[in-house]
């Protein structure tokens, strides 16, 4: 990657007010920045000069200053019932993560990465023996929702369900996961409905329980999507032996303000009106 290629702004990692705002920075109104998103999730171009509808000096601006990440397949590996195909994506900086297929009868899901490596070091998970590398930005989740779209719309097919199960732990890229999430779910986008999506999490955090920030967050990815708690009693009587509790350091845990009490206040009786007699 070259020095000038470094200082690109991807556009999978600005949101649909980000984008807005840039381009109104450019001296360009909302509408182009219609047209940009409905080009990148929509038509799915690979290159800003690809988008149709823009005025010359916007596509300048666009390929002088910004950049479409493109996930390179590596390699790709297909089930023995050709149901499912693993993808190995390289990322910009050599890295490498990976995405799964899978084909069901009437749908298709993805199966997508949070993280290079993981920081929870599970010994039953190949990604938990590799260590945690670094967290994949907004940009990089959604470009692999884009490369899935694109290799259903060469059959004819659309993506339906994402479960986010793949190398990585979403709560632990909590920002990124979430601004992945607001990205895909935009309807004027992928739309992909907050029911379709699948996010599995971790529980056995030190100190989860009692941090008001872990369970806001929580909250918060539960209200966007479904969530997989994934349990360690559940996988033996010493779960520490499977799943071993993670360095607290390890997982950053920002103080989040203490919500406010709402004490439940009963509604009203309804004043009873008199008994009519009958006529």
């Amino acid at each position: 990657m070259s020095s000038d290629e470094g200082q690109l702004t991807n556009l999978y990692d600005l949101s649909r007010a980000q984008l807005a705002e840039r381009l109104a920075a450019w001296g360009f109104s909302d509408y182009y920045a219609g047209l940009v998103w409905s080009g990148l999730y929509r038509d799915l171009v690979a290159a800003p000069a690809d988008m149709v509808g823009l005025r010359p000096e916007l596509g300048r601006q666009l390929a002088a200053e910004t950049t479409i990440d493109h996930l390179a397949i590596r390699s790709s590996i297909d089930s023995v019932d050709g149901h499912t195909r693993k993808y190995l994506l390289g990322l910009r900086d050599g890295a490498a993560i990976e995405t799964v297929l899978m084909y069901f009868r009437g749908r298709a899901t993805a199966c997508v990465s949070t993280q290079v490596g993981c920081a929870m070091g599970c010994v039953f998970c190949a990604t938990g023996q590799m260590g945690f590398r670094r967290h994949l930005s907004p940009g990089e989740i959604v470009a692999q929702i884009i490369h899935v779209q694109r290799v259903l719309r060469q059959r004819g097919e659309q993506l339906r369900n994402i479960v986010l199960m793949g190398m990585g732990e979403p709560l632990h890229n909590y920002d990124a996961t979430m601004a992945a999430l607001d990205t895909i779910m935009d309807h004027r986008g992928l739309a992909i409905a907050p029911r379709f999506i699948t996010c599995l999490l971790y529980t056995s955090w030190p100190g989860a329980s009692d941090c008001w920030a872990c369970w806001w967050r929580l909250w918060r990815l539960w209200a966007q999507c479904s969530a997989a708690v994934g349990s360690r009693a559940t996988l033996s009587q010493s779960p520490g032996r499977w799943t071993p509790r993670p360095r607290p350091s390890s997982i950053p845990c920002r103080p989040c303000p203490r919500p406010r009490r709402r004490f439940y206040r009963p509604p009203r009786p309804r004043p009873r009106r008199p008994p009519t007699r009958p006529c």
